[in-house]
C-alpha cells in the first residue's frame, strides 16, 4: 500500500503531515509534499517502509521524524529513506530526528537525501544524545554517504525570509517569475 503524490500544506492542531503509526509496515510514502504540519512524516515504531523523493518544507518539529523503543516489538527496522528533501525554514527546525531508547542507531538506512537549515548546519537531532550536522551523522551512523547539506547555499548570505516553494504537480512545463531574484533548484 502507498501514500503517493499528495500534497498537505499548512496543517492545524500541531498534527503531522503524514504518520505511520505504531508497528505500520509494507508501506510506501512517495512523491509528497509536506508543509508547515507539527512533523512532515512521523515513524513511529514501525518495520519495512520506504520514505522517498518527497519534499518536507517548513514543518515546525522536524522534517522526517523516526521513533522507537528498545523492546522487539517497537523497534525501527527495515525503513527506507531515500532520495527527499528535507528543507527547514526556521532556527529552530530539524532536518531529522531519530528518537530511539536504544544504543544504536539502527532503523534501517538513509541516503541520497537533502538537508537545508539556512540558520544551523546541525539540524539533526539524536534525542537526547545532540544536534549533528549531516558530516557528522554520516560518521556516527554510517548513513547518507550520498547525501548532501545544500544549507551551504545561505553562505552567500541570501534573505531567507521569503523563501517559497514552487509545486508543479502536473508535470507540464510552467512558467515562473522569480522577479530577478535568485532560486535554487533541488530537484
Amino acid at each position: 500500500k502507498s501514500c503517493t503524490e499528495k500534497s498537505l500544506s499548512n496543517c492545524r492542531g500541531g498534527g503531522e503531515g503524514i504518520y505511520l503509526d505504531e508497528r505500520t509496515s509494507q508501506r510506501v510514502v512517495e512523491n509528497n509534499t509536506v508543509i508547515n504540519a507539527s512533523k512532515g512524516i512521523f515513524l513511529h515504531w514501525t518495520t519495512n517502509n520506504e520514505i522517498r523523493h518527497n519534499t518536507l518544507y517548513g514543518n515546525k518539529n522536524s522534517q522526517i521524524w523516526f521513533s522507537g523503543k528498545d523492546q522487539p516489538r517497537y523497534r525501527l527496522q527495515n525503513n527506507l529513506l531515500l532520495d527527499n528533501i528535507l528543507y527547514a525554514t526556521e532556527a529552530n527546525q530539524r532536518t531529522f530526528t531519530l528518537a530511539v531508547t536504544y544504543n544504536d542507531l539502527n532503523f534501517g538506512y538513509s541516503d541520497r537525501n537533502y538537508f537545508f537549515n539556512s540558520y544551523n548546519n546541525r539540524n539533526i537531532y539524536l534525542l537526547p544524545i545532540s544536534y549533528l550536522a549531516l558530516d557528522e551523522w554520516q560518521v556516527k551512523s554510517g548513513f547518507d554517504k550520498q547525501s548532501k547539506d545544500i544549507s551551504s547555499l545561505r553562505d552567500s548570505n541570501p534573505d531567507f525570509s521569503e523563501t517559497q516553494i514552487v509545486i508543479n504537480p502536473s508535470m507540464e512545463q510552467k512558467d515562473i517569475n522569480f522577479h530577478h531574484k535568485s532560486y535554487c533548484d533541488v530537484s
